[in-house]
């Protein structure tokens, strides 16, 4: 995205609310529907990139807060396939996170074709995504290195291990605990 942010541009992505008017053949989603708008509203879906599944690089995409108004309006405009049905039980501070940055993390832990008793390792485990990551992570199945700097504070996380900066003795250390790790340990070197 080489081009500046216009000015007096409207912010905001990661937005929910409901559909209040649907376009001409829109079959997807439905009036009244509860849906989040993620960093995307609209591709071309016919370009290669888009046919890849890599919409995110489409020259056409159009991206709220960026070139296109975002979401801190009162209306919107997206595309219904750039949409995605949020429960009307899940609360929309709790959902907004899954519409943006977690795709990051959900999406290495896919390409990472981890399993159940398989080691990964996420750095900056106690960020923003780090903490979405681990929840992911958890329901994957892998056990997880969680490496983060020692002065943040740990939550009581499952299958953690926490280095505030690594050795060689200690990761041996780590990975020798194997599949008995059932809380958090935090070690700071």
């Amino acid at each position: 995205m080489p081009e500046l942010t216009r000015k007096g541009q409207i912010g905001g992505h990661k937005g929910i609310g409901s559909s209040v008017k649907l376009g001409e053949g829109v079959t997807n989603v439905k009036l009244g529907y509860r849906v989040g708008v993620k960093w995307i509203t609209s591709t071309c879906l016919s370009c290669d990139l888009c046919m890849a599944e890599f919409a995110g690089r489409c020259a056409s995409r159009k991206v709220p807060s960026y070139r296109d108004p975002g979401t801190f309006q009162q209306y919107m405009i997206s595309d219904p396939k750039h949409v995605t049905p949020i429960p009307h039980e899940l609360d929309s501070a709790e959902a907004a996170p899954l519409l943006c940055g977690s795709f990051s993390v959900y999406s290495a832990l896919l390409k990472s074709d981890c399993k159940p008793g398989d080691w990964i390792g996420l750095s900056g485990a106690i960020g923003g995504l780090g903490h979405l990551a681990i929840k992911y992570a958890e329901a994957f199945g892998p056990l997880v290195l969680g490496i983060d700097h020692g002065t943040k504070k740990v939550s009581d996380w499952s299958l953690v291990q926490l280095l505030s900066s690594i050795s060689l003795s200690m990761v041996t250390r780590v990975l020798s605990l194997g599949s008995s790790i059932s809380q958090v340990e935090a070690v700071t070197l």
